[in-house]
């Protein structure tokens, strides 16, 4: 089950003024906005082996401009509402008639749709880089991904979790690239993924160790068990240091718990 922390957006810290926006007037709406738009729109039909064809430098100059002007807020509110959710919605059609249907082909489909995102998403933030630090302070790529989780991935990643865990058990059921992009992009989305699946994620993600409560008490079960075998030996007995070593072990994987 997906936390809700993960699906909701945060509106504090970086994000605030989020939603808040200057009055459109005229000569934005009619000058400003329409060629980002299009620009916007370029990078987001294109496909991935194709190069987006926009002039970056005029379109970065043009974000530049408006920030400048005190356009930020209300540029930001547009690139989201405006064309980021859409463009989730429109990626998750497809997997919303999938995924009962064909679950090789929606697995397949769900890992194109995060490598799709994630390359928009970076052609996105060359675009608006200005903005980003500007506004933002260098989280566009949060707020990106925020959307992108709320408006596609809450809805399918406990279906696809599910499906990989299932494939685990039943080799090449899922490619094991596909099944390693999977991993590696909804980590690189949103790290606390991974609390979803520890065991799962660290196979695929260099250097993700989890050590949080749930593997403390395996650890803490597997050496009880382990003393347990060898005080039932004749010639040995648990020591008081070894005993101590277990309550710490307890406790701090019920500190972590909490």
């Amino acid at each position: 089950m997906i936390s809700m922390s993960m699906c909701s957006p945060s509106l504090t810290g970086p994000f605030r003024g989020f939603w808040e926006s200057k009055d459109c007037d005229e000569v934005y709406l009619n000058h400003h906005w329409p060629p980002i738009s299009r620009a916007i729109d370029l990078i987001l039909q294109s496909s991935l082996e194709t190069p987006v064809r926009i002039s970056f430098e005029e379109t970065y100059s043009a974000v530049y401009k408006l920030v400048c002007d005190g356009y930020g807020s209300v540029l930001q509110n547009d690139l989201i509402h405006k064309k980021i959710e859409t463009y989730s919605d429109w990626l998750a059609e497809p997997l919303q008639l999938l995924k009962e249907e064909n679950v090789k082909e929606y697995i397949e489909r769900f890992n194109e749709t995060l490598l799709t995102f994630i390359q928009k998403a970076r052609s996105i933030l060359a675009v608006f880089a200005y903005l980003d630090r500007i506004i933002l302070e260098h989280n566009l790529a949060k707020v990106l991904y925020k959307t992108f989780t709320d408006r596609l991935l809450c809805k399918h990643m406990s279906i696809v979790l599910g499906y990989l865990s299932e494939a685990e058990k039943k080799p090449f059921t899922v490619e094991p690239s596909t099944f390693a992009n999977i991993i590696k992009s909804l980590y690189l989305i949103n790290p606390d993924f991974a609390e979803l699946n520890p065991d799962m994620f660290s196979k695929f993600i260099p250097g993700y160790g989890h050590t949080g409560a749930h593997q403390l008490h395996q650890l803490s079960a597997e050496a009880k068990d382990m003393y347990s075998s060898l005080e039932n030996c004749s010639d040995m007995r648990m020591t008081s240091s070894g005993k101590r070593s277990l309550d710490t072990m307890e406790e701090s994987a019920d500190m972590d718990n909490t």
